[in-house]
């Protein structure tokens, strides 16, 4: 069966209720007037809870009761355990070792069993379909299913109900980070007259290698390390390709000091947090790789990075290569003041460890603001039938644990 607008529009009523209706920010680059749609916002961090949620509630009793098996370096697994949390379904992630911390301890506190692999000498598809088998239970992908693609592609039906309601016109154009093309293939098929453009880390362009050569291309052997591990896919699916060759999609490649600069911008520009991966469409548009069109919709598709590492690229990182779990090399201001005397060099680190030591604690207390937030929205949706007074019981509740967790 061919996925199309009607399964993106059937996703859209299904999850009604279980994910967040994205903020749609307005902002100016060169000049121009685009959109940020705020995936970095949605429950879990990332736009995933959208196509998890919608493939989980199509499992049938039976299939629940054998619980699931997903892979992902992070946020597609934090959105599956939620949505299986949620369901009471027993969830299995297969993570890679090097996954960010802050991806590996959300998923673990959503309650899922995670197995780890080797993402440069192990195959995650592989190990998924081992404990499938050994355990009847049925395996989620992160875009190689069509029932999570039109999940994704619910992100695009609220960017045009958003507009409408700002009074603006349809985006002639949407920009997206791609890594499986989950969600750029989803928005495609729920906004047919946009041009649709992707972003992809410099090393691991496969969708745009794959649609140039007219046929599915893998990442080749020995890729760079990257910024974004969020989009680091082997291998692009037969249903993303398929969708986004038919619309003519134009995907461009990012290098890791594109992506720094997108985060830096974000952040400084919007206070937005928003991972390296989810920046690789704003990316592509700051670094002038794609012409920016009056009103098009650029797409932040997470915000699940490493409050270090996020300090790191807002506050004094400049042209940085990174692994997640590895240390930091490349240059930074504080490295570059070795090269003058030695008592700049002093005064030029000492103000480098305050700046990043002050960015880390901004981070930190954003993340917990999105955390208040978030249980802020749960209480409120789960009280809201109750009586006024328990209502106003539990606000006050809730402004307790604001203070005590901000004081």
């Amino acid at each position: 069966m061919k996925i199309n607008s009607l399964d993106v529009e059937a996703a859209a009523e299904r999850i009604a209720g279980l994910v967040v209706r994205t903020p749609l920010v307005a902002a100016r680059i060169v000049g121009r007037r685009v959109w940020l749609k705020c995936e970095c916002l949605q429950t879990g961090g990332a736009f995933k809870l959208r196509g998890a949620t919608n493939r989980l509630m199509l499992l049938d009793k039976d299939e629940r009761a054998r619980g699931v098996v997903a892979f992902s370096s992070g946020n597609h697994a934090q959105g599956v355990a939620i949505a299986a949390r949620r369901l009471g379904i027993a969830a299995t992630i297969v993570m890679p070792a090097d996954a960010p911390r802050l991806k590996i301890d959300g998923t673990r506190a959503e309650g899922a069993e995670i197995i780890f692999y080797d993402r440069r000498t192990e195959n995650r598809e592989a190990i998924a379909a081992r404990l499938a088998a050994e355990t009847g239970a049925t395996v989620v992908p992160s875009f190689d299913d069509q029932h999570v693609v039109a999940g994704q592609g619910t992100v695009g039906l609220e960017i045009l109900e958003q507009l409408d309601e700002a009074g603006a016109p349809p985006p002639p154009s949407i920009a997206i980070p791609v890594g499986g093309g989950g969600l750029a293939s989803g928005i495609a098929l729920a906004c047919p007259d946009a041009r649709i453009i992707g972003a992809e880390p410099e090393g691991w362009d496969d969708m745009a290698r794959s649609l140039a050569g007219g046929a599915i291309v893998p990442v080749a052997a020995g890729a760079p390390p990257t910024l974004c591990d969020a989009l680091q896919t082997p291998r692009v699916s037969p249903i993303t390709f398929a969708i986004l060759r038919e619309r003519g999609a134009k995907v461009v490649a990012v290098s890791d000091e594109e992506v720094t600069a997108a985060v830096r911008w974000a952040f400084s520009e919007h206070r937005l947090v928003v991972e390296p991966g989810g920046a690789a469409a704003l990316a592509a548009l700051l670094a002038g790789n794609v012409d920016v069109d009056e009103g098009m919709v650029v797409v932040l598709s997470g915000g699940n990075v490493d409050p270090a590492l996020h300090a790191r690229l807002v506050g004094y990182a400049t042209a940085v290569r990174y692994s997640p779990g590895s240390t930091w090399t490349g240059l930074d201001r504080s490295t570059a003041c070795v090269n003058s005397s030695s008592s700049a060099a002093r005064v030029c680190n000492s103000a480098a460890r305050a700046l990043g030591s002050a960015s880390a604690r901004l981070v930190e207390a954003s993340s917990k603001v999105s955390s208040i937030i978030a249980m802020h929205g749960r209480i409120v949706t789960s009280i809201r039938s109750n009586a006024s007074s328990r209502r106003a019981c539990c606000s006050s509740r809730v402004m307790g644990w604001v203070w005590h967790n901000l004081s």
